[in-house]
């Protein structure tokens, strides 16, 4: 989706060369309303300074004055968003630049956006009403963890690029945006304490597997943090839990590396995506993993260990079909096949093999298309299908595994962190319809990318999934 710059239309105004930041020309402003804002709030609010919207344009930037540096850029930017019947154009994020580093260092920039008619700020995405944005001492990051944007560095020190994902506010109803910037009352009050996750297995060991989320943000005393969960963190490639044991799924994280399992965390077991609040010093949180529950029939839990050893990540009551007979749940080999070692879809990879279902339940006949010679294609006797039917569990029940459809790769995919991840992409069996038979859907796990198309005869890993 491309950015618009737009203007709000209920301004009937003419835009003047005096309004707009051009190459080489600086603006601030100034006023009467701002002058009696800061001596108001006393030291609360120091440099405040009210960016008046009917005179900047979406787009254009304008500098503005801070407690800590009289040159920062602020610049609104707009997205148009369609749907039935026409669209409507939304405030959608701003770029921060010009902040001095050094002077600016333990100080929060919050910006909120005013319609005007009244004092409550609008609110920008979810139901966040502002943004807050604070000088680490090297960079610009995040004071709070909203879910609802990403912020990224411009490669340029002091300066910042900030994205509403789902922004709410329309562009018309914003008449004023203020930029407040505050620090403790003194710098040293402002101390950075940071979040530090760990790899240990589930039976305390360390491991090689794996990787672990970065926190690259700091927190002033008394903030709240969140323990980050299995998605893409602003600021940070995608990630992958640590390797656990056969048997364990991950169950969130623990203060202390006691944590064999849940009962033995002292500090009680943190969930994936809860509040951390009034952080006062720095934290180290490790893995928890929960034992896994045998189930072999009904409707199983997500995370249960299933008949053949493997991890269950999808239960249906209604159940789905497969080779003619309903089932209820599906279960992903616990790892990596072929050792570990990634291999190409087929030897078979030029031809069409007939591999075409992409819904859960299809992976099994898309796995016999490709052990059968059709046509111009060569049943395969080796790669990714050849691997998944062969597949035993630990209770000998080869030619039941599969190599899963691209819904059922997407599945094991939302669930990540149960199946232990831990390569970068990963086959399916489904044949990408109007690509050609040389192409296949994929998952791209490096950065949490999700399902892509690439050539079968590439060498990815492989996982197998069983129906039961």
């Amino acid at each position: 989706m491309n950015l618009e710059h737009y203007s709000d239309g209920s301004n009937s105004e003419e835009l003047s060369e005096e309004n707009l930041v051009r190459p080489g020309k600086k603006i601030r402003v100034y006023g009467a309303l701002v002058t009696s804002l800061i001596l108001f709030l006393n030291t609360t609010l120091a440099g405040n300074m009210n960016l008046g919207i009917r005179n900047v344009e979406f787009g254009q930037g304008i500098l503005v004055g801070t407690i800590c540096d009289d040159e920062v850029r602020i610049t609104p930017e707009s997205v148009f968003i369609n749907s039935p019947g026409g669209g409507l154009y939304y405030f959608s994020g701003f770029k921060i630049e010009g902040v001095d580093i050094a002077k600016c260092a333990g100080v929060t920039f919050t910006l909120k956006a005013y319609d005007s008619m009244t004092a409550v700020p609008l609110t920008l995405f979810g139901t966040t009403s502002h943004v807050g944005i604070m000088d680490s001492g090297t960079s610009l990051v995040r004071s709070e963890h909203h879910s609802g944007i990403t912020l990224s560095d411009t490669m340029t020190q002091g300066s910042a690029s900030v994205n509403f994902l789902n922004p709410i506010a329309l562009t018309s109803s914003i008449y004023r945006i203020t930029l407040e910037s505050s620090r403790g009352s003194s710098v040293s009050n402002s101390a950075a304490f940071r979040i530090t996750y760990h790899l240990v297995n589930s039976d305390n060991s360390s491991v090689s597997g794996g990787s672990v989320p970065v926190d690259a943000l700091t927190y002033t005393s008394g903030a709240s943090g969140l323990a980050l969960a299995n998605e893409v963190i602003s600021g940070n490639i995608g990630y992958i839990y640590p390797v656990s044991l056969i048997g364990h799924h991950f169950a969130g994280w623990c203060r202390t590396n006691d944590n064999v399992n849940p009962i033995t965390c002292r500090t009680g077991v943190i969930p994936a995506g809860t509040a951390i609040s009034n952080i006062n010093q720095n934290i180290d949180l490790y893995p928890v993993w929960n034992l896994n529950t045998l189930c072999t029939s009904g409707v199983c839990n997500i995370g249960d260990t299933g008949p053949g050893g493997g991890i269950v990540i999808y239960s249906s009551v209604g159940g789905f079909t497969v080779n003619g007979v309903t089932k209820h749940n599906l279960e992903v080999s616990p790892v990596d096949l072929n050792g570990g070692n990634p291999s190409a879809w087929c030897d078979d990879t030029t031809n069409p093999s007939g591999a075409s279902g992409t819904a859960i339940g299809t992976g099994y006949s898309n796995t016999l298309s490709m052990l059968t010679s059709s046509g111009f294609h060569t049943a395969c006797s080796s790669g990714a299908g050849y691997l998944a039917s062969r597949y035993a569990g630990n209770d000998s029940s080869a030619g039941q595994w599969y190599l899963p459809s691209r819904d059922e790769l997407n599945l094991i995919y939302l669930n990540a962190n149960k199946a232990n991840l831990s390569a970068q992409f990963y086959w399916s069996s489904s044949d990408v319809t109007g690509y050609g038979p040389v192409d296949a859907y994929i998952l791209q796990y490096a950065g949490n990318v999700g399902i892509v198309v690439d050539m079968k005869s590439r060498s990815y890993w492989t996982r197998a999934v069983r129906a039961f």
